[in-house]
Order: structure tokens, then sequence, then C-alpha cells
């Protein structure tokens, strides 16, 4: 366990992100309490996360699942999920999707958020998934922005909230040019 957190804070030190991200869940998923580091590792990288301490449990190339219980602090005033919080999770699974594909020469950044549209107050469990459509039309080595769908599903799998993130992707090598 200890040779994993080596290895991924040299990666990251490197600037390698996103092979440290995808070993680390490669080498942490199957074993016991793994997700839960992961977890903490995620929360290391983006410290916003220590707030809504989203859960990842599944991370294959154009998809991801992230789950987050709402509790006291993730409130509104009316006993439910506070959008802040949705929009986290929502992140979150959006980000460590494209960082489960996208390779280490590539930068990432969101670049957009989608006004979230709430179906139903999240109470409970939430369930989000994201699916980025850039898998069968990603370019290498290219400025390209794509879209990722994230939706909010509770315990019972109705659908709770829905957004949508573009993502910047463009390769580090690239020449910058001033205007």
């Amino acid at each position: 366990m200890i040779r994993i957190l080596i290895r991924f804070f040299s990666s990251l030190r490197a600037g390698k992100r996103s092979e440290a991200i995808s070993e680390a869940w490669r080498e942490l998923c199957s074993r016991p309490h793994g997700k839960l580091i992961f977890a903490w590792l995620i929360c290391f990288m983006s410290p916003f996360n220590l707030f809504i301490f989203a859960r990842v449990e599944e991370m294959i190339p154009d998809y991801c699942e992230a789950r987050m219980r709402i509790r006291w602090w993730k409130k509104n005033p009316f006993g439910t999920g506070h959008a802040i919080a949705l929009a986290g999770l929502a992140e979150v699974a959006a980000n460590a999707a494209f960082f489960a594909y996208v390779p280490d020469h590539m930068k990432i950044a969101v670049v957009g958020h989608g006004a979230g549209t709430y179906h139903k107050w999240a109470r409970g469990m939430v369930t989000a998934v994201a699916k980025p459509d850039m898998c069968s039309t990603f370019i290498f080595n290219t400025d390209h922005v794509y879209e990722t769908f994230v939706e909010i599903k509770d315990e019972a799998g109705s659908l709770v909230y829905t957004t949508s993130f573009q993502m910047r992707v463009w390769s580090k090598d690239r020449v910058k040019t001033v205007a």
C-alpha cells in the first residue's frame, strides 16, 4: 500500500496526473478499503472534495460512477441535498472519467458548466454517472472541447439532477501564441 502511495505522489510531482490517477485506481479498487483511500487521494488533489467526500465506485475510459451520502452539512435549509454539493459530485465524476482516458501529454480544464436541472429532492445516498462522449472522437495533440453529461440518481434509481460540463483538452507542448 505504501508503494502505491509513493508512486502516486512521485507521478504527481513529475507532472503525470492522469497516469497517477489511473494507476492508483487500478491498484486500489480491488483492495480492502482501496476505494476509501482513493477518495482521500482525490481530496488531496482537490481540497473542495473534503466537503462532499465523493467516493469513486467505478472508473473506466468513457464512464465513471461516484457516490455521496447526503449528510446534514450537505443539506440546504429545506433538508435536501445542497446544489453545490450535487454539482461538486457531478464534477468529481466528470473529471475522473476524463482522467481515466486522456494521456499525460494532454491537459484538461473545465471551461463550462451547464445549468443543472433538478428533477427530485436529493436525500440519502446519491450516485453520479458521467459518460463523456470522447473515446470515439478523441483526437490526440489537438485543442478541443468535449461535452460530458452527468446524471445523479438516488438509492431508488430515480433521476435527481442532470448537468453537463464542457472540458477543454489540449497538448502540454502546444506552442503558445500571443495576440
